[in-house]
C-alpha cells in the first residue's frame, strides 16, 4: 500500500454555520505542477521521524489527519534528507516540491491513501 502526496495552495479559513455547530475548512487549490502519483520513497518521506512538520487543520479545535495539511519546518534540512534517503527516481520530484514550498509559503501538502 502506498500514499499520495497532494500539493495544495491554501487560502483562508471559511466557517459555515450549521445546525448547532460551525463547520470550518481551509480554501485550497490543487497545485498541478506536482505529480501526486504514488512514488517510491513517498511513505518514507511522510513518516520520517527525522523531518519536523508544521501542521494546519481545517478546524484547529478538531485536528484530524484527513483534514490536515503539512509542510516541513526546515526545508533545506529536508532537502538534504531527501538526497540521502529517497530513491534516485523520486529525488528530483520531491526536491522540486520543496523548492516550490520555499517560494510559496501557502503551498502545503495533504496525504491520501
Amino acid at each position: 500500500m502506498g500514499i499520495h502526496i497532494i500539493a495544495k495552495t491554501l487560502g483562508k479559513t471559511i466557517t459555515e454555520k450549521g445546525f448547532g455547530y460551525d463547520e470550518k475548512y481551509i480554501e485550497n487549490e490543487r497545485y498541478d505542477f506536482f505529480d501526486s502519483i504514488r512514488c517510491s520513497g513517498d511513505t518514507d518521506f511522510i513518516y520520517s521521524e527525522e523531518i519536523e512538520w508544521e501542521f494546519k487543520y481545517d478546524d484547529p479545535e478538531k485536528p484530524d489527519y484527513e483534514n490536515g495539511y503539512r509542510r516541513p519546518k526546515y526545508i533545506e534540512k529536508t532537502k538534504m534528507w531527501v538526497q540521502k534517503n529517497i530513491p534516485e527516481s523520486n529525488k528530483d520530484r520531491l526536491t522540486k516540491l520543496l523548492d516550490d514550498m520555499t517560494q510559496n509559503q501557502n503551498l502545503w501538502i495533504s496525504v491520501s491513501y
